[in-house]
């Protein structure tokens, strides 16, 4: 496992769908992201491409956010959980979020600030996002 790293190109062929998610579990993520500086690196990296590429795209920014948090969450990384929400939602504001999902994503970053995100809550609103893409009207209800 030593010789094992992440890179954005592992990443983008899972974000395109071309290799199942469940590849990171199984190489280890979170232990690589825990010892591995280089893949700390390519994951932070491939967060900023990916939120380029989804400039004027909310809901496409949103859900890379919440990937990365997901990762963050299942390593207790804490500090970066809070770094990510609190830079998600100003991003929102400017583009093409309804209401409703902008108030699931404060909801997101509230849960962060006070440290009550859990991987259940980012699954539920990362679910009302997908829904909500293509139907403005549909209202967010917290469970």
């Amino acid at each position: 496992m030593a010789d094992s790293h992440l890179t954005r190109e592992l990443l983008r062929a899972v974000a395109r769908g071309d290799v199942a998610p469940r590849i990171l579990d199984e190489i280890g993520t979170s232990h690589l992201m825990t010892l591995c500086d280089h893949c700390r690196e390519e994951i932070e990296a491939f967060r900023k491409e990916e939120m380029g590429d989804a400039a004027g795209n909310g809901y496409d920014a949103a859900m890379v956010t919440m990937e990365l948090v997901l990762l963050y969450l299942r390593q207790d990384r804490t500090a970066d959980v809070k770094r990510a929400a609190e830079e998600m939602v100003p991003i929102f504001h400017a583009q093409d979020v309804h209401r409703e999902a902008l108030a699931a994503l404060v909801l997101f970053q509230d849960a962060a600030r006070r440290e009550e995100l859990t991987v259940r809550k980012v699954h539920e609103i990362a679910a009302y996002l997908r829904e909500a893409r293509g139907n403005p009207g549909l209202r967010f209800h917290q469970k």
